[in-house]
């Protein structure tokens, strides 16, 4: 996949409405390659994975900058 959407979708609402947005891309677009990262707990519905060209899974963590806590995403590709 050179070119293409990535979606980052946690949680079951996320996962369906990330569905419905690679549904749209799909359909109206040339360059239409879809690419969803979950959570390492969720599951994506096997009515799904046919959309999605590549299902990644995150393992999220916590860290600090300047006193702020930043939420990351650490996935292999």
């Amino acid at each position: 996949m050179d070119k293409g959407y990535f979606i980052f979708a946690q949680g079951k609402d996320y996962i369906r409405q990330a569905y419905a947005l690679a549904l749209s891309i799909k359909n109206t677009q040339t360059i239409n390659s879809v690419c969803v990262a979950v959570g390492k707990n969720d599951v994506v519905p096997n009515a799904y994975k046919e959309v999605f060209d590549h299902i990644v899974i995150c393992r999220l963590i916590e860290f600090h900058v300047d006193g702020a806590i930043v939420v990351g995403c650490i996935a292999a590709v």
